[in-house]
C-alpha cells in the first residue's frame, strides 16, 4: 500500500484528518500530520538541520601596545573557522588547549610554531585591509582537552590570545564566524 499525502494550499487545510495522515501545503511548504481530532504542524528539530553559521565576539580589557590577553571562547568541540573581524590592529591566536596557549605565549610574530603545539590559527591583522580576514580555506579547529592529564572530555572551549598592535592603549573587539561541526 502506498503512502498518500494530502496536498493543497494552506487556506484549504482541513481542521481534522485521520490519525497519521500526512498533509502538505504547497504554497507555504509546511508539513502537517492528522491526529484524529485535529491537524498539527510537524516541527523539525534544530539538531536535524545543517549547522548554521555562528559568531562569537570577545572584547578585551584595555590593553597597552604590544600587550595581550588570554580569553576562553565558547565555540564548538570541532568547528570550521570562516572569518575573523577585528575593530583595531591586533594579533589573534586560537589554541586547542590552554596548555598549548601557555606553551606558545612568548613566540614572536614571524617565528614558526613548534610542531604539534595545538595552534589553530595565528592572524596578524596590522593594516586596515586586514581587519576583516576571510579564512580561505577555512581553518578546522577543535578542543583537545582530552589530551590533558588527567584527561577530560572535549568541551566547546577554544583558547585565545589577543594582542593589541594599535600603537596606544585600547580595547580590542574580535568577532569569529564559524560553523560548528561537533556540538
Amino acid at each position: 500500500m502506498a503512502i498518500q499525502v494530502r496536498r493543497g494550499n494552506l487556506v484549504d487545510l482541513p481542521g481534522t484528518a485521520v490519525d497519521g495522515q500526512p498533509l502538505f501545503t504547497e504554497d507555504t511548504h509546511q508539513l502537517y500530520m492528522g491526529v484524529g481530532s485535529s491537524v498539527v504542524p510537524v516541527e523539525i528539530a534544530q539538531a536535524n538541520v545543517r549547522n548554521p553559521r555562528k559568531t562569537v565576539t570577545v572584547t578585551t580589557a584595555s590593553l597597552a601596545t604590544l600587550t595581550d590577553e588570554d580569553d576562553t571562547l565558547t565555540m564548538a568541540k570541532t568547528f570550521a573557522l570562516l572569518k575573523v573581524v577585528a575593530d583595531h590592529y591586533c594579533r589573534i591566536r586560537l589554541y586547542s588547549t590552554s596548555a598549548a596557549r601557555t606553551a606558545d605565549a612568548t613566540r614572536l610574530h614571524m617565528v614558526p610554531p613548534d610542531d604539534n603545539i595545538g595552534l589553530i590559527t595565528d592572524l596578524y591583522l596590522d593594516t586596515t585591509d586586514k581587519l576583516t580576514w576571510l579564512m580561505s580555506p577555512p581553518a578546522i579547529g577543535f578542543n583537545d582537552d582530552e589530551t590533558l592529564s588527567p584527561p577530560s572530555p572535549p568541551t566547546t572551549d577554544i583558547y585565545a590570545k589577543i594582542e593589541n598592535l594599535t600603537g596606544g592603549s585600547t580595547t580590542v573587539t574580535v568577532a569569529l564566524t564559524f560553523v560548528p561541526m561537533e556540538q
